[in-house]
């Protein structure tokens, strides 16, 4: 089943010289994990879209509990984050707690809608402004 979300990546592990283990939150399934084959190669078009604090639009592929990447699409990064050693430890605590209050399934969507639009990483829906 193909699914299309909007996500915030908290976490990244190197699986080989390739692949990628992704820790997403996302607007509308929670906390999820998805595994990015080739994402680590200079010729993927996704690569941009998969750095940890980059708020990306992604198309996914799951079967049974596991979420492939199919594409990333970069919507907004948080180069203040990545380019600041204090700030993006800070962050990765924050998210590291964020992180335990989440449960991997829908029913966090409406804390996602409060945490991100109360601290900028989403934008307010258009009825709200």
């Amino acid at each position: 089943m193909y699914l299309k979300t909007n996500a915030l990546i908290i976490r990244e592990v190197l699986l080989n010289e390739a692949d990628k283990l992704l820790t997403l939150i996302s607007d509308t399934l929670g906390l999820i994990t998805v595994k990015a084959k080739g994402i680590v190669k200079i010729t993927s078009k996704s690569s941009s879209a998969c750095q940890v604090f980059t708020w990306s639009s992604f198309e996914l592929y799951k079967k049974g509990d596991f979420y492939t990447l199919v594409e990333a699409n970069q919507i907004h990064t948080f180069s203040s984050l990545q380019s600041d050693l204090k700030k993006m430890a800070l962050a990765s605590y924050l998210y590291e707690v964020t992180e335990q209050l989440y449960l991997s399934d829908s029913e966090t969507a409406g804390r996602f809608r409060f945490f991100g639009s109360r601290r900028g990483l989403q934008p307010a829906p258009a009825d709200r402004c």
